[in-house]
């Protein structure tokens, strides 16, 4: 095992080069990627409200798969922002058993009492808006798009 051949140490590989490293660099490398998701300023983590959101996102990746995934189950409307009684709501039917009030602070970003996608899932905003263009570039419309991946013209998938 990994452990006796390291002398006991609690060791991991890390993933390109295959050397040892300690659970506490892996948690450091994690904390990083998390800063990086993070829809505020990284510089607040040391705060009471930032602490809340890793939590958060721990929640959502083991309950819901991934951020996009619990937007849908919040955004019933299909509006594409959540206003807080709908997010709080939300939260609450699926049972997040951290602070809600904590995350509506940070994820509310400019303080309108909505949550655009932007704010919550700012990366997949980005591969959205991303996908958007293209095929406006390339195909004029989605609409011209789901003609061009409909090749027997069934309608369907």
């Amino acid at each position: 095992s990994l452990q006796s051949q390291s002398g006991g140490r609690n060791l991991q590989r890390s993933g390109s080069k295959g050397r040892p490293r300690s659970k506490l660099a892996g948690k450091a490398a994690r904390e990083g990627v998390l800063k990086k998701m993070m829809p505020f300023d990284a510089d607040l983590l040391d705060t009471d409200e930032s602490k809340e959101y890793p939590k958060f996102i721990e929640w959502t990746h083991n309950n819901h798969g991934h951020l996009v995934a619990l937007w849908q189950k919040l955004d019933l409307d299909k509006s594409m922002s959540l206003h807080r009684a709908e997010f709080s709501q939300g939260l609450r039917r699926l049972k997040y058993p951290g602070n809600i009030d904590r995350i509506w602070t940070l994820m509310d970003r400019d303080t309108t009492g909505t949550i655009s996608f932007l704010e919550f899932a700012p990366e997949a905003a980005l591969q959205l808006a991303n996908f958007r263009r293209w095929a406006l570039q390339r195909f004029g419309s989605a609409k011209e798009l789901c003609q061009a991946l409909d090749q027997d013209k069934s309608g369907g998938g």
